[in-house]
């Protein structure tokens, strides 16, 4: 919670008399230690004049929005003849002309953040010993910081399963062995989770731990059993398969699914729980308890796997879909729901208004555990989602998007995600829309999305009481993997208009990528001659992005309404001199080790005082809280010759930031070292 200050640390200032100090140190570095330092008195303390008291601010660059042009493949530059429409002019002919901004400009409150994703390993590698899997997650931790991330999402749970120690659901088979609930650690009470959250938050960054809720399998049967036959297989029960996969080792005898087969349902040769079924739901909830007991996590995230995706077969050389349920999978439990609650009509309307409210169901059970342990424990866990980017189609309903019908949507035909809804009633923190197409994709254009999501959060924004603030998720990694069939992935401006285009939005306030692993590519060197257009555009984008767009940190929106606690502001931060030098670039300050802190903001800028904690280029470092109540930091970046204005605030769990304190200086010290102490001029 934000604290006024109204100290007496208001009333004095000094400034420097001719030569007393001199600034050195090129490079940006932090010396972070405890010391046991003497209190000091607010009424001792004065300020310093900064060197320019008179600097301006940050100055925005004047920003243009320009119309957005069409890629051309075969020049790779833009057709100046060819704009881009906001959405397909075939759906409607008033669409309007894509408006991009000429300029990028970096908000202080935004989040940034990259999925880490085990599924497959696809981002976190197996690992043979915990010290290869210490080294592998810092790794990403120092890759995310170079980039000023100020979050980790990270997959906990791809498969029914648990990248921690847990008395619930087997260990993962992608930690380090083949063979689900084996751990192959040479320290079995070695536990990763605890083990990233710790880094995580040494880094001040949040640590959002990602479930996916239902998935069972991600690979077919015939492709988890190669050695069985397909015939056989296929003439099995569910049950009958379950039973076979746990016998061969695949699933482990305490999954889930094992424990409760008759709670599971098959598609496309593949597994997931029964959204419909109570247990699957007290399953997931206990799970997300566990968690949140035992963790210090910031927030418990779920993705877009809910029922499962249509999937296209071909039938008689056509591409033809099939969905869920074509088959009945799930028609004996929806006739028994409907002699439960009669508002679900025998047909397709109702059966997708069943699946709808099951998944539903689920949310509002994981959302009342957080709320519940947040209450209980003075806690600020987010709950947030990342779901498919289309909710609807405005030709089947008039509140969804100008995409046509043949495009993937959650609202109905598959997935059953109603995340208009959601955000609606609250049931989430945050939301983060995966809109992973260009603005040229006709079945999903980006921008009609972005600005679909932006008007659903601006409806439902009642900030300060409750909001669900919007993330946008990019597809980074369809440069290198989409673009030989998405051709317009080969421009690596897309995502870097996508970011300037959201800054036309107001309630967009972060984006995340997909994945991590794609934007540390640096090099296209060395690759195929059919993959060097993808791997040029690849690096490009990414080092559009690290020069202009990840250049300063952020801090993560705030969230008052999930603050339990009053934050109080830093105690007296006060300068220590250096005796030789007087060099002013060291400093040192306490806090009560109770205060709901995550961690400080270090501010350094001329000018203003009032302006220096506004802006993110003034931002040098966040140190994380300690145990013991103190902290000493040193910053080694002066190197002009300039007395600079240094300010600390604290970040506490709901990511509120309370007043910035300004650095003062012992009266006594400003004597001892030929220093001026001068009355604040009102």
């Amino acid at each position: 919670m934000r604290i006024n200050q109204s100290s007496k640390l208001t009333h004095f200032h000094f400034k420097l008399s001719t030569s007393a100090v001199l600034i050195t140190g090129l490079m940006t570095v932090l010396h972070i230690n405890t010391l046991h330092a003497k209190s000091v008195d607010t009424q001792d303390i004065c300020f310093i004049q900064n060197s320019d008291p008179t600097h301006p601010s940050p100055v925005r660059a004047s920003i243009q929005n320009l119309p957005l042009k069409q890629f051309d493949i075969n020049t790779h530059t833009y057709n100046s003849s060819k704009p881009v429409f906001l959405f397909d002019k075939t759906l409607n002919e008033s669409a309007p002309i894509v408006e991009v901004p000429d300029s990028y400009h970096t908000d202080k409150f935004h989040f940034r953040s990259s999925w880490i994703a085990t599924i497959n390993n696809l981002t976190m590698p197996k690992t043979d010993s915990t010290l290869q899997f210490k080294e592998a997650f810092s790794e990403h931790i120092s890759q995310m910081n170079q980039m000023n991330m100020n979050a980790v999402i990270f997959q906990v749970r791809p498969e029914l399963d648990a990248w921690y120690l847990s008395k619930i659901n087997p260990w993962s088979a992608y930690i380090n062995s083949n063979q689900q609930g084996k751990n192959n650690f040479e320290d079995n009470n070695f536990d990763p989770l605890a083990y990233m959250i710790e880094v995580s938050h040494n880094h001040s960054m949040e640590f959002h731990a990602w479930f996916n809720p239902y998935r069972v399998t991600s690979k077919k049967i015939t492709q988890l059993l190669p050695n069985e036959a397909e015939e056989k297989l296929r003439s099995l029960s569910t049950s009958e398969q379950i039973a076979l996969l746990a016998k061969n080792g695949v699933l482990a005898e305490n999954n889930f699914a094992v424990l409760h087969p008759e709670a599971v349902l098959q598609f496309d040769e593949k597994f997931f729980l029964d959204p419909s079924n109570p247990i699957v739901i007290a399953h997931i909830v206990e799970t997300v308890k566990e968690v949140l007991e035992q963790y210090d996590v910031d927030a418990i995230h779920f993705d877009d796997y809910f029922y499962p995706y249509r999937v296209n077969t071909t039938i008689d050389g056509k591409n033809v879909p099939k969905f869920f349920g074509d088959k009945n999978e799930d028609s004996e439990a929806f006739k028994l729901a409907r002699t439960l609650n009669s508002d679900y009509t025998d047909d397709i309307a109702g059966l997708e208004s069943w699946r709808r409210d099951n998944i539903t169901k689920l949310i509002v059970s994981v959302k009342s555990i957080i709320d519940e342990h947040n209450d209980k424990h003075n806690r600020s866990v987010q709950f947030g989602i990342s779901p498919f980017g289309i909710w609807e189609h405005k030709q089947v309903n008039s509140a969804g998007t100008n995409t046509p019908l043949d495009s993937t949507q959650s609202h109905s035909k598959s997935i059953y995600a109603d995340t208009k809804s959601w955000v609606e009633n609250r049931y989430l923190d945050y939301i983060i829309p995966q809109i992973y197409w260009s603005f040229e994709k006709a079945a999903a254009p980006y921008g009609e999305l972005a600005t679909w999501w932006n008007q659903l959060a601006q409806n439902n924004n009642h900030l300060p009481e409750k909001s669900t603030l919007l993330y946008i998720g990019h597809a980074n990694y369809k440069h290198f993997h989409n673009s030989g069939f998405e051709k317009e992935w080969q421009n690596p401006e897309e995502i870097p208009n996508q970011l300037r285009f959201n800054q036309t939005l107001d309630n967009v306030l972060g984006s995340v990528y997909f994945s991590l692993g794609e934007l540390t590519h640096t090099d296209a060197s060395g690759m195929p001659s059919d993959k060097q257009i993808a791997a040029n555009a690849r690096v490009k984008s990414n080092q559009l992005l690290k020069d202009n767009y990840f250049t300063y940190p952020t801090l993560v929106p705030s969230k008052p309404w999930l603050d339990k606690m009053t934050t109080q502001p830093v105690q007296t931060p006060t300068f220590i001199i250096n005796k030789e030098s007087n060099i002013l670039n060291q400093f040192t300050w306490k806090d009560d080790p109770n205060n709901d802190v995550r961690y400080y903001v270090i501010y350094r800028a001329l000018g203003a005082k009032e302006d220096v904690s506004k802006h993110p280029e003034n931002i040098i470092a966040k140190i994380p809280r300690n145990q013991l109540g103190q902290y000493q930091f040193t910053d080694k970046t002066q190197n002009d010759g300039r007395q600079y204005t240094y300010m600390v605030s604290s970040i506490d769990r709901a990511q509120v930031e309370t007043d910035a304190v300004e650095v003062g200086l012992e009266r006594s010290k400003a004597s001892e070292s030929n220093l001026e102490c001068l009355p604040l001029i009102e």
